[in-house]
């Protein structure tokens, strides 16, 4: 909510978020872009830059066992 020079108020809501908290601990826009984490060798994932929950997806493993 905002207040505005002629003394009205002014609020703006969305049906989903738009910003959250990031590794810093900072508020910024969310960004669902993937990016990769981790090494091929040490289980190589990939997450997104900035999601509202956190949320990781595994490159799966070398003999297809779930774990």
């Amino acid at each position: 909510t905002w207040a505005l020079p002629n003394g009205q108020w002014r609020s703006s809501f969305h049906a989903l978020p738009q910003r959250a908290k990031n590794a810093e601990g900072r508020w910024a826009d969310i960004d669902t872009t993937l990016e990769r984490t981790g090494k091929a060798d040490d289980g190589l994932t990939v997450r997104p830059v900035n999601a509202p929950v956190p949320v990781r997806f595994s490159g799966g493993s070398a003999d297809g066992a779930r774990k």
